[in-house]
């Protein structure tokens, strides 16, 4: 993974992430299942290790703000910066097309929206 905040670190196979646990009474407006789950694995990573990466330790603030960056992503830099099997798993799905534009992964008001609640109870889960 890499972040223009933080710069590159590796999640490893197997690591623990819950994919964006979004309260069941705002799902309605965040679905549990959407491009923001990419995004929340990155972010699940880092608190699971409490910032602390091999070769240096991120705060929880960098943490979210991560998270955020890694939403605002346009699709096709995500595209390009899967591995090919993953790449392979989205053309066997016929799903390509959603990525060959510069569209973020997700919109500016869901991903604020989703920020603002890891930065309000994310302290919680952190350490």
């Amino acid at each position: 993974v890499f972040s223009d905040r933080i710069g590159a670190f590796t999640i490893p196979a197997g690591s623990h992430n819950d994919l964006a646990s979004i309260p069941r009474v705002a799902r309605s407006i965040i679905p549990a299942n959407g491009p923001h789950r990419v995004a929340a694995i990155v972010h699940d990573y880092l608190y699971d290790v409490s910032g602390d990466l091999p070769n240096y330790t991120v705060t929880r603030e960098q943490a979210d703000d991560v998270f955020y960056d890694a939403m605002r992503m346009s699709r096709n830099e995500f595209y390009a910066s899967l591995s090919p099997k993953a790449k392979l798993g989205i053309i066997r799905n016929g799903l390509e097309n959603r990525f060959l534009t510069h569209e973020p992964m997700v919109g500016a008001v869901t991903a604020y929206t989703m920020w603002s609640a890891v930065r309000l109870g994310g302290w919680a889960s952190w350490d």
